[in-house]
């Protein structure tokens, strides 16, 4: 019996991508286009291979000649230093399709972050842009929070884990955040050696910040002064967050007050402590905080339920007012027109 072509295909799956291949593709593609107009999106994904610079600005430059867009461009783990990082950034400055962008695991610093972040001032494409486990330091940190500030689409993650970025850099990003107008939803800062002077400012943007829904911090040198901020402005103001992570931390007393916290803000629903120095009783506080996220999970969805219900009577008092008023123009009408025909019979 004659074997399908997809048949075919699952048995004998097709082997990785290779810079060679994804030339030889695009080289195809440009042919076919200048032949016919149509435009073609591919997706590049050549993680994890050792192509260098070298090899990513060839990529770029091909691109460019052949007119060939993507929607993803993955150069994670490829060995990429600055010189690469800024032609992808002048690529990604005047590019009109890419949406997804993953760099993380190179050895790109600041002039590299920099770049990358002053294009996209005016990329309003790109919605998500991995760099985490890279070198950028408070240069590039600045250099995001300008981004930040001009674009607000490209970013609902904000991936910069592992950069040893600190207070000084990631300052500003939080400050940006503070105003509401990027629509960031998560934050992961996982190992950017951030202490608790970022953490505070980190604390002052989270008092308004009504978009953000998860943090993480974890591994940092956060200590009580930062996790006590985090706890305040959590417990009297912020209640958009569902997930804090504050693990491996330098945080002892302080977690009197995040304990106390999550018992007044019923919308955090994961908080995250171990590996910090707390001396007092683990077992007690981490069944305490269980036990109130739990009820803070069965508590959120009650007051979703509650707030449906109310939409639902919101609607049907609207609903029977709008006939209710329908009903008395009819009589209204038909009222009017009985009186002036009884007066024509008098006359």
């Amino acid at each position: 019996m004659k074997r399908s072509k997809k048949e075919k295909e699952k048995e004998c799956p097709k082997p990785p991508p290779t810079l060679v291949g994804i030339i030889l593709l695009i080289q195809k593609l440009g042919r076919i286009q200048r032949t016919r107009p149509i435009k073609k999106t591919i997706n590049i994904d050549l993680r994890s291979l050792s192509i260098n610079d070298e090899g990513a600005i060839s990529l770029i430059k091909l691109m460019d000649e052949q007119e060939i867009s993507c929607d993803l461009l993955d150069l994670s783990m490829c060995g990429l230093t600055n010189k690469s990082a800024v032609k992808i950034a002048q690529w990604l400055a005047h590019d009109t399709q890419c949406k997804t962008l993953r760099l993380q695991g190179n050895h790109i610093s600041d002039r590299g972050g920099c770049a990358l972040a002053k294009a996209l001032q005016t990329n309003c494409t790109l919605t998500s842009l991995r760099v985490e486990n890279n070198r950028f330091h408070e240069n590039a940190g600045t250099a995001f929070a300008q981004a930040l500030r001009i674009n607000t689409t490209a970013f609902r993650e904000l991936h910069l884990l592992a950069n040893p970025m600190g207070s000084n850099g990631l300052s500003q990003i939080f400050l940006s955040l503070g105003s509401n107008r990027p629509r960031v939803m998560s934050i992961h800062l996982r190992r950017c050696d951030l202490d608790c002077t970022g953490v505070v400012v980190l604390a002052d943007a989270l008092r308004t910040n009504e978009t953000i829904t998860s943090v993480d911090l974890r591994a940092n040198l956060i200590s009580d002064v930062g996790a006590s901020a985090l706890a305040s402005a959590l417990k009297t103001s912020n209640r958009t967050l569902r997930i804090l992570d504050l693990r491996d931390n330098l945080i002892s007393q302080a977690m009197y007050d995040l304990s106390d916290m999550i018992f007044h803000n019923r919308s955090v629903r994961l908080l995250q402590i171990e590996g910090n120095p707390f001396a007092g009783d683990w077992d007690h506080l981490r069944h305490r905080i269980s036990k109130q996220m739990d009820f803070n999970e069965i508590g959120y969805w009650k007051i979703v339920e509650q707030e449906l219900k109310e939409e639902r009577e919101k609607l049907a008092a609207e609903e029977e007012k709008r006939l209710a008023a329908e009903i008395e123009k009819e009589l209204l009408s038909g009222g009017g027109g009985g009186g002036g025909g009884g007066g024509g019979g008098n006359k």
